[in-house]
């Protein structure tokens, strides 16, 4: 019996081992597609800040048309006609005052400013929990606006 001690010792070891190398390739493969997902991921935050960055553009320049559209709408001052001088009659002309007021000025809206691009290598790194954060921000604040 003192002999049987060391075997079985042996094989509760050997039984041990097997188990953690099949938890270790199981854990291998599932942190590989963790990891593929992830560069996947990291790839469609770049297309969507991309997407951002054309879309603000493409606010700020219709903005700025509209609001060109309407500064050549608006009449001016100057534009107007004059009415018909009216034939004089036997009464005095009244005094006529001119009035000058100052132009109105219409705020046109400037294109947005270029945002900092990141790439998808960045993500990889120590940042993707901050960018996670972010992208979490962002879709509260589309779905609070839509």
């Amino acid at each position: 019996m003192a002999s049987l001690v060391p075997v079985i010792l042996n094989g509760v070891v050997i039984v041990l081992l097997i188990a953690a190398i099949i938890f270790g390739m199981r854990l291998h493969r599932r942190l590989a597609a963790l990891q593929s997902s992830q560069s996947e991921f990291a790839a469609l935050l770049g297309r969507l800040d991309g997407a951002l960055v054309q879309a603000s553009s493409t606010v700020s320049a219709l903005k700025y048309n509209a609001a060109r559209q309407l500064e050549t709408t608006l009449p001016r001052l100057a534009a107007t006609p004059a009415p018909a001088p009216i034939a004089p009659e036997s009464r005095r002309p009244a005094a006529v005052e001119t009035i000058k007021s100052a132009p109105t000025k219409i705020e046109v809206a400037k294109p947005a400013p270029p945002r900092r691009r990141r790439s998808a290598a960045s993500l990889v790194g120590e940042e993707r929990d901050a960018a996670a954060d972010e992208l979490m921000a962002l879709m509260k604040k589309m779905r609070s606006a839509g």
